[in-house]
């Protein structure tokens, strides 16, 4: 007799924890998802908060699902995301009715004008809601802290974070900084933002942060760094060397691909674990 009441309760038990996962259908609630990306973007603008795009297959991916059970559940990231993020849902489940049918055309757009190739897939965006500031994928062994310092390494990149840290500089580093965060405030009205300033600012913006960075490092951290520097740049074209002769009809190295790729990972996990401890 004792199932026939343990059973449906926890059946109530593991509705009720889905249910309060389900994104907002209309409207926006901090520390939520929700579907509604026109209100988002509205939000993000007068609040000045990025965007937190969830591209995902609610009902069928089971990476997206772990994400879900393992970081997006938890009380850590949602009290994180209420202070700094407007969380939006861009779902493509099996089962259509899981969204309203005036959002589906508009979430296939966003699909394709974001180039998604796989889900899960987090696209950062400043609260310009267009420009973009970083992309997250599928995160084995993901905890609400380990995910939440790569989404700020992103963030760094927003214009409020920029405006802030310019005054951590000092002299001649200050000023040509200055001057690149003045040129996205002139762009940040631009519904999408030529690609070469955006290349050419991300990388000025990053000569300042390993200025600073450098500044605060003991000598070995300022070793571990730059060697890590140094692995991430040959990794990366080791990668592309390899991609552009498969593209050319060339002979396959799967093998040295992963290599790359895993030295790729380390090299990004270095600088990443220096880049939180050492920029304000």
């Amino acid at each position: 007799m004792k199932q026939v009441f343990i059973v449906p309760a926890l059946f109530m038990t593991l509705t009720m924890f889905v249910s309060a996962l389900d994104p907002l259908i209309e409207g926006v609630e901090r520390g939520r998802f929700t579907q509604d990306y026109d209100s988002a973007v509205q939000y993000a603008a007068e609040y000045s908060m990025p965007i937190f795009l969830d591209f995902t297959g609610s009902d069928w991916c089971p990476y997206c699902r772990y994400m879900v059970q393992n970081v997006f559940s938890r009380d850590d990231w949602s009290e994180y995301a209420a202070e700094n993020l407007v969380l939006v849902t861009i779902d493509f489940p099996r089962d259509e009715t899981i969204v309203p049918e005036e959002y589906r055309e508009r979430n296939r757009r966003l699909r394709d004008s974001f180039n998604i190739q796989g889900v899960p897939m987090y696209v950062l965006l400043d609260s310009n809601g267009s420009r973009e500031l970083g992309r997250l994928g599928y995160e084995e062994g993901a905890t609400p802290s380990s995910f939440i310092t790569k989404v700020n390494d992103s963030l760094r990149f927003s214009i409020a974070y920029l405006e802030a840290f310019s005054s951590y500089l000092t002299g001649a580093m200050q000023e040509q900084f200055d001057m690149v965060v003045a040129e996205i405030r002139e762009s940040f009205s631009e519904s999408a933002p030529a690609e070469q300033n955006e290349s050419r600012h991300r990388w000025q913006i990053n000569q300042a942060f390993d200025h600073y960075m450098i500044r605060t490092m003991s000598e070995d951290e300022r070793a571990e760094f730059q060697m890590a520097q140094v692995a991430y740049r040959e990794a990366a074209r080791g990668i592309n060397e390899l991609i552009a002769q498969a593209q050319e009809g060339g002979e396959g190295n799967s093998e040295a691909l992963r290599d790359y790729f895993t030295r790729l990972d380390e090299a990004s996990e270095t600088i990443l674990r220096l880049r939180s401890k050492h920029l304000p």
